[in-house]
């Protein structure tokens, strides 16, 4: 897979740093011409480029095109966005960086993670993740207060500032 290096992906694709499409420098099949988007989107809402022979992730060519190296982490799609390639929009990560900016669950009835709803106490209850922990922050009458301390708890228990995730 590492086999690919950025002097061959730039002789086979441009890519736009502020769009974040790649395009083809030449053309790799019958129905595909010079200057076509590069890829498709899989399942999962990746960009794949397929190229000789191996799909791989566009936001991983992205980094390997402007940094001239494989990244050494998980590449985070700050914005949460799984096809928005833009580099301003990708970082290299740890796993444990990658999985605090997850979206928001869809069972979340909030709007935003961490904070639910506890009718036992009629407050707003605000819990954070780190290391594999669930952390209890405390309860809440009022439910800006209660984002209030999930966002520092971010801060607090997270390396880096995630996005904070709420629905809108």
């Amino acid at each position: 897979m590492r086999n690919l290096d950025s002097t061959r992906l730039r002789k086979l694709v441009n890519y736009n740093h502020e769009t974040g499409i790649f395009t083809w420098l030449y053309k790799p099949r019958q129905n595909t011409n010079v200057g076509d988007v590069a890829g498709y989107k899989n399942d999962a809402g990746y960009q794949l480029i397929k190229i000789d022979g191996h799909a791989y992730r566009a936001h991983r060519l992205a980094w390997l095109y402007t940094y001239g190296k494989w990244p050494e982490g998980q590449i985070d799609h700050i914005n949460q966005i799984k096809h928005d390639n833009r580099i301003v929009n990708l970082r290299d990560v740890t796993v444990k960086q990658n999985q605090e900016n997850r979206p928001i669950r869809t069972d979340n009835s909030s709007g935003c993670t961490g904070v639910s709803w506890n009718s036992d106490t009629s407050k707003w209850r605000v819990v954070i993740n780190s290391n594999g922990k669930n952390i209890h922050l405390g309860l809440f009458e009022n439910f800006d207060d209660a984002v209030s301390a999930r966002r520092l708890a971010e801060q607090q228990y997270w390396t880096h500032s995630p996005v904070l995730t709420i629905a809108e």
